[in-house]
């Protein structure tokens, strides 16, 4: 009982961390532009929700990838688990791309969506435009630290 239990941990802590040190950055984020005024911060706050479904995405599709990686490696198939990563990493350059886009070219319609002032919109919306632009990297980070939980290397640097 204890041992299946440590092996939980020795899966589940990495990704925990991993998730702490994401919201963890969203903070720093929110007291680095709290000096800025209230509608730096509020913009801030609802690209950050917006951010927030975007890693949502990114670990469901991670769930998804250690499901059918785990598959492979029990069926001891290399050929299949080869094509199942570039699957996976292609999906995710491809969904991390259409994000990315999406959150430079239409972020701040995005944000005025959700019912906050222009002037938020406008905040919200530069900032998504930067944060959200680069999110092929949470992308990769998500599913790349799947592909090594799936294949029993938590702790791989």
């Amino acid at each position: 009982m204890f041992k299946k239990n440590k092996d939980i941990l020795n899966i589940a802590l990495p990704a925990m961390g991993e998730n702490f040190l994401q919201m963890l950055m969203g903070m720093v984020d929110s007291y680095l532009v709290a000096h800025l005024g209230l509608i730096a911060i509020s913009g801030v706050s609802v690209a950050g929700n917006i951010i927030t479904i975007y890693q949502a995405i990114f670990i469901a599709l991670g769930a998804a990838i250690s499901s059918v990686i785990s598959k492979s490696l029990g069926q001891k198939d290399q050929s299949k688990l080869a094509y199942h990563v570039t699957e996976a990493l292609k999906i995710t350059l491809l969904l991390s791309f259409i994000l990315g886009a999406l959150s430079i070219f239409a972020g701040q319609e995005m944000i005025g969506l959700l019912g906050t002032e222009r002037d938020v919109a406008e905040t919200g919306g530069l900032y998504l435009s930067l944060v959200g632009g680069s999110i092929v990297l949470l992308g990769f980070m998500t599913s790349l630290g799947a592909l090594i939980r799936a294949t029993h290397n938590p702790r791989l640097p």
